[in-house]
C-alpha cells in the first residue's frame, strides 16, 4: 500500500469517525417534551416560580450531581419558605422555551464533539509530516503527548461514574457502551493503514539503527499497527465490561425492589 493510499485509509477512516460520532449524539440524545398550549378565556396566567428539585428518586446519603436536579416552575402562592428558589421571584409563564431547547442539544451533542476532537488528534498526529517532526522536535513531541492526554481525559470524561456525575448531559449505559466502540474507530483506521502498509510510513524510522537485523521497517510498522489496535481495544473494553457490570448489577437491583413491593402488598 502507498503513502497516498494510507493517507487516504486515514482521511476515510477520520470522515467515517465524524460520521458515527454524530449519529451517536443524535441515536442518544433525548427528544425535548412538545410545549403543551393552554388557552383560558376566563382567567390569567398563574404567577409561577422556579423551584429546585430532584429529577428521580434519591436515597439517603446519595451524592448529589448536576443530572440529579432540576429546575421546575411552581405556583408563587404555594412555594414554602424552605423551597430552594432561583431567586428571581414570581414570573408569568411564556409560550416557547426555545433557548432551554437549544441548550439540551447543546449538552447532547457536547459527546460527540469529544468523539471528534479525540479521533482528530489520534489520525492528525499519525500523519507523516507530523509525526516525524515530532520525532526531530523534542517540545513538538512533548505537545503530541499532551494532546493526546487532554484528548483522553475529554474521551473518558463521560465514560467514568466518578466524572460523568459533572458531566453536562449524563449518557444511560446503553449509550456508553455504544460511544466506546465509536471511540475505538479512529485509532482502528491508523492501525490498519500500519498493519497493511507494504512501504514504509514514516522515513525516521527507515534509518534508525535495528537491534534485530530482521526486523524491518515494515515488519515494525506492522507490529506497531496491531500493538495500537490491541491495547487500544483492551482499554476500552476494560471501561466497558466495568459499564455493562454496573448496568447489570443496577437492573438486577431494581428487579429484586419490585419483587419486595410485590411480595408486602
Amino acid at each position: 500500500m502507498g503513502r497516498t493510499r494510507i493517507i487516504v485509509v486515514l482521511a476515510i477512516a477520520a470522515i467515517g469517525a465524524i460520521g458515527l460520532a454524530l449519529i451517536v449524539g443524535a441515536m442518544t440524545k433525548h427528544k425535548p417534551a412538545p410545549a403543551q398550549v393552554v388557552i383560558s378565556s376566563s382567567a390569567p396566567a398563574q404567577p409561577m416560580a422556579r423551584v429546585l428539585v430532584a429529577k428521580h428518586d434519591l436515597g439517603i446519603g446519595t451524592r448529589l450531581g448536576a443530572n440529579d436536579l432540576t429546575w421546575q416552575d411552581w405556583p408563587a402562592d404555594a412555594v414554602n419558605p424552605a423551597f430552594i428558589t432561583d431567586g428571581q421571584g414570581a414570573r408569568v409563564p411564556v409560550a416557547g422555551g426555545a433557548a432551554a431547547v437549544i441548550a439540551d442539544q447543546a449538552k447532547q451533542t457536547a459527546h460527540a464533539a469529544a468523539q471528534v476532537v479525540a479521533g482528530a488528534v489520534m489520525i492528525g498526529w499519525h500523519i507523516p509530516v507530523l509525526y516525524d517532526a515530532t520525532l526531530y522536535s523534542e517540545p513538538l513531541h512533548v505537545v503530541e503527548h499532551l494532546t493526546f492526554i487532554a484528548a483522553g481525559l475529554l474521551l473518558y470524561w463521560p465514560m467514568l461514574d466518578v466524572t460523568s456525575a459533572y458531566a453536562l448531559w449524563r449518557m444511560s449505559p446503553p449509550a456508553k457502551l455504544l460511544y466506546m466502540l465509536v471511540a475505538t474507530l479512529p485509532q482502528d483506521g491508523v492501525a490498519l493503514a500500519l498493519i497493511f502498509s507494504r512501504v514504509p510510513f514514516y522515513e525516521y524510522y527507515v534509518h534508525a539503527p535495528r537491534l534485530v537485523a530482521s526486523l524491518t521497517p515494515i515488519v515494525d510498522q506492522t507490529v506497531a499497527g496491531a500493538v495500537l489496535m490491541i491495547f487500544g481495544k483492551a482499554t476500552i473494553a476494560i471501561a466497558a465490561v466495568a459499564v455493562f457490570i454496573r448496568w447489570f448489577g443496577s437492573e438486577h437491583e431494581a428487579d429484586r425492589a419490585d419483587e419486595v413491593r410485590r411480595r408486602t402488598r
